[in-house]
């Protein structure tokens, strides 16, 4: 392996921009640093839950996580599904309701346990909700015109990602997934997770064996890469008005489940396999219900997508429409299929040449009111196809923009906001600048109409549960933020002008004097050009340079989140806690190639830094690294092939390709087999295929080379990336006598966001003091007036 050192960078020739940012907003007590405790208490809008708006665009309802209430059970199985068998996005979470028209908010369910999910009836006279203040998380309803709530139902929810309960077109029926009849939240609880700990005393047999045998010639040749147990559900269906409970399937590890238009029907997504061989794969079966006999079938089998909920209904009833995610049998290409509700073979409507349609995250085909084409989004483009299977074409193409959603239709997420029956809406970011905005798509003519574009950020875990539109098209609302600004609740009329906001959920935030952000080019050694997303410090001065702190991830576009608040977000992730304390924080793009990985993102991150200081804005004295997760391997990656760092952070990643290459799950999956072979380990093939690309990207094989002091952060429940990986790495960077330090923590999992407050709240400190002691400890160059490099 060749090592990248910092001179060899910093000798390459660049060739750079840099955009200028936009005025921030007045703050008061400028130059007060965004303490550690506001951050982490800043609530937040929960993730994939949607927001609901009335369908007379009066009130929208939303869910609110406030990360105060935010506590997981230091028992590993309840990570993701506590004792109450509240899923782990509606903790510390309630139901909230905001006013339109004059912006009164309100919290529906205070001090009333884990509230969440909210979706408003077709009528808009009442709100259905997950909730736990009974005991357990039950379906409740809350009606509009008495204000109050009850519950609908005692059966247990398995409400997990985005998984609210749906209403009946009439309003009679609402369904949800829930605990299958005969399990317990216990048993629940134990499908999931890798990490599987020993039982209690009370519950092993007396005297008994406690082991756990595999077999591989009793298995399947090759194992899924995560177990699908977790998933398991019965839908169920009541009656709001006489409480009446319907089964409607068992054991159904349900994705997608959908009311047919005319109520007749529902489609359902039944998760089959994640993962096999070494390829990152989920199939699934699509079925169909039909209501009044209850009989189940299924329609298309097998299916390669994504996302299961990557499903639509035709407006008749008749069909379901799907994007497949392109598998090797597709020739990787992600096609849009459509099968009748009745069964048969499913038909393919999109042959010829063309762009994946189903590796975009959660867009599902969208039809036209006349169920005669369906419109389908695909990187820069909105193609058009034919129902009846005669062919597809482009559409409308945006330029230099990459579509994030097509907006849905009120009431309806397989049709399409039209706010003159002649056009659909897409919301895009453009490439260049990465602002975000609306455009408005002619059906006819393709034409392509900016309505808005705008320093902000849309993007989400699912971008469609971030809008909703009021059922006469003349309303809509959304939530969005920008760097320095968390989100809120806005809403828009179909012109998209002037849009107003509805919430202010986080006023604190008013107080502190946040950093500005800066989009940099610069060309990369091999001569690709990269950008990166720079957090400049607050009260930023040009021709002074800065401590900067790098954060990488290895094969991403980074620079996406230009504008997203912090630069990654609330709570732990957020960025401004540095840039208010004098830090520029830079996350720069990295694109990896199979076999080379490692050396690719040195090259990547490194060409980056040294524009920075090219720039006169990065201090070469005084430069951090962090990185979480494939970012810990990232960051390793750059310490054993440079010189140029100070100080860095490994938060819960991997090191050794080949050691992790053979991790076991407790329940027999293999995931890291298919994370290297097939997926973001990048390495193409097994290990005995390729031993040496497996030694030359793994940092563990170079930890005599690094010179620059490391913090390493570890949850010690971690499912994802157990813990001995962190174990091994501070043993061998101790055994070489280099300067490290580890922070374990007892019983938690992959992701700080999700941690108990106290452990948040000592790992962001104690990260912070780590650059502090090494960073501003280096007594800063006088400021350069001409801004140019010393």
């Amino acid at each position: 392996m060749r090592a990248r050192f910092a001179s060899a960078i910093l000798l390459a020739t660049a060739a750079a921009a840099v955009v200028a940012p936009g005025p921030a907003f007045a703050a008061e007590g400028a130059g007060a640093a965004l303490s550690v405790e506001t951050a982490l208490n800043a609530v937040q809008f929960a993730e994939f839950a949607p927001i609901s708006l009335s369908p007379d665009g009066q009130l929208v309802a939303y869910t609110i996580r406030d990360p105060r209430r935010f506590v997981t059970d230091p028992d590993p199985r309840y990570h993701s599904y506590d004792r109450k068998g509240t899923s782990l996005f509606g903790v510390g979470c309630d139901v909230w309701v905001t006013d339109t028209s004059t912006g009164a908010t309100r919290n529906l369910t205070p001090d009333a346990g884990n509230n969440f999910y909210p979706v408003w009836s077709p009528d808009g006279r009442s709100l259905a909700f997950y909730s736990d203040r009974a005991g357990t998380a039950n379906l409740w309803i809350w009606d509009r015109a008495s204000e109050q709530s009850r519950r609908a139902s005692d059966r247990v929810v398995r409400g997990f990602g985005g998984q609210s309960a749906k209403w009946s077109p009439d309003g009679r029926h609402l369904v949800f997934p829930a605990l299958p009849e005969g399990m317990t939240i216990e048993q629940a609880a134990d499908l999931f997770g890798q990490e599987k700990p020993a039982p209690a005393p009370d519950r092993r047999p007396s005297g008994g064996p406690t082991v756990a045998v595999f077999d591989s010639t009793r298995e399947a040749a090759t194992a899924n890469a995560w177990s699908t147990k977790s998933m398991v559900s019965d839908l169920v269906s009541v009656d709001p008005a006489s409480g009446a409970v319907r089964n409607l399937t068992h054991g159904v590890k349900t994705a997608w489940y959908e009311f047919s238009p005319d109520g007749r029907a529902m489609g359902i997504s039944d998760l089959k396999s994640f993962g096999s061989g070494n390829v990152f794969q989920a199939t699934y079966d699509f079925l169909v219900l039909d209501w009044a006999t209850g009989r189940t079938r299924v329609v298309a089998a097998g299916v390669p997508t994504e996302a299961g909920n990557q499903a639509s209904w035709s407006p008749d009833g008749h069909a379901i429409a799907w994007c497949t995610s392109g598998d090797s049998s597709e020739g990787k290409k992600g096609h849009c299929r459509t099968v009748a509700a009745s069964g048969g073979s499913a038909k393919l409507l999109t042959p010829g040449e063309h762009p994946s349609f189903g590796s975009h995250g959660y867009r599902e085909p969208r039809w036209d009111p006349d169920g005669r084409s369906l419109y389908l989004a695909a990187e820069a483009g909105i193609w058009k196809a034919a129902a009846d299977g005669s062919g597809a074409r482009e559409l409308a193409k945006l330029s230099d923009s990459t579509i994030l959603d097509v907006v849905s239709a009120g009431g309806r997420r397989g049709g399409f906001w039209s706010a003159d029956g002649r056009s659909l809406t897409v919301v895009a970011r453009e490439n260049a600048t990465k602002r975000a905005g609306a455009s408005r798509i002619d059906l006819s003519s393709g034409a392509v109409t900016t309505l808005s574009k705008e320093d902000v950020y849309f993007d989400g875990y699912v971008p469609s549960l971030s809008w909703d539109v009021s059922a006469d098209g003349r309303r809509l609302v959304f939530i969005s933020q920008d760097a320095s600004h968390p989100e809120d609740l806005w809403t828009v009329g179909p012109d998209w002008k002037n849009p107003r906001r509805l919430t202010h959920v986080n006023p604190d935030f008013d107080r502190v004097a946040m950093g500005a952000t800066r989009l940099v080019d610069w060309r990369a050694l091999d001569g690709e050009t990269l950008r990166g997303a720079l957090l400049l410090p607050a009260g930023y001065e040009p021709g002074k340079r800065y401590p900067v702190i790098v954060y990488p991830y290895g094969g991403s576009n980074r620079s996406n989140s230009l504008f997203e608040f912090g630069l990654s977000g609330t709570g732990t992730e957020n960025m401004q806690v540095f840039a208010s304390r004098g830090y520029a924080v830079f996350l720069p793009d990295s694109r990896t190639h199979p076999g080379t990985p490692m050396r690719d993102i040195a090259d990547s991150v490194l060409s980056g830094v040294a524009k920075l200081i090219e720039l006169g804005i990065a201090d070469p004295e005084r430069l951090g690294v962090m990185g979480h997760s494939y970012g810990g391997y990232s960051t390793l990656s750059v310490l054993v092939q440079s010189k140029l760092f100070h100080a860095a952070v490994a938060r819960a990643g991997l090191f050794n390709l080949s050691g992790a290459y053979g991790d076991l799950g407790h329940d027999g999956t293999s995931l890291n087999i298919q994370w290297a072979e097939g997926g973001q380990g990048s390495m193409g093939g097994s290990l005995w295929q390729y031993p040496s690309r497996y030694i030359e990207n793994s940092p563990w094989f170079y930890l005599d080379r690094v010179e620059t002091p490391l913090l390493i952060i570890h949850g010690a429940a971690d499912a994802r990336v157990p813990s001995h990986n962190a174990d091994q790495l501070f043993v061998a960077l101790r055994r070489l006598g280099k300067p490290v330090v580890y922070a374990r923590y007892d019983g938690e999992d992959h992701s700080e966001l999700y941690w108990s407050y106290a452990n948040r709240l000592d790992y962001l400190k104690r990260v912070i003091t780590w650059f502090d002691d090494h960073l501003k400890a280096v007594a800063a160059p006088p400021p350069n007036k001409a801004g140019v490099p010393h």
